[in-house]
């Protein structure tokens, strides 16, 4: 997590703590998802669509 935690602290994106942990959820969801059978097409779009909104500079909120 320390390398993802220091790029969100580069990216100069909000919270990069809380960020970090939260789009770690996301990903082990999607990660889930895939395992038990979900749509991979569907189930990549939807995690990078909300990784994408969820990783962005201060100066772009």
């Amino acid at each position: 997590m320390a390398p993802f935690l220091r790029a969100l602290q580069q990216l100069d994106v909000p919270e990069p703590a809380i960020t970090a942990r939260l789009v770690a959820g996301v990903i082990e969801s999607a990660m889930r998802l895939m395992e038990s059978g979900g749509d991979p097409d569907a189930v990549t779009r939807t995690t990078l669509a909300l990784v994408r909104a969820a990783v962005q500079p201060a100066s772009h909120l």
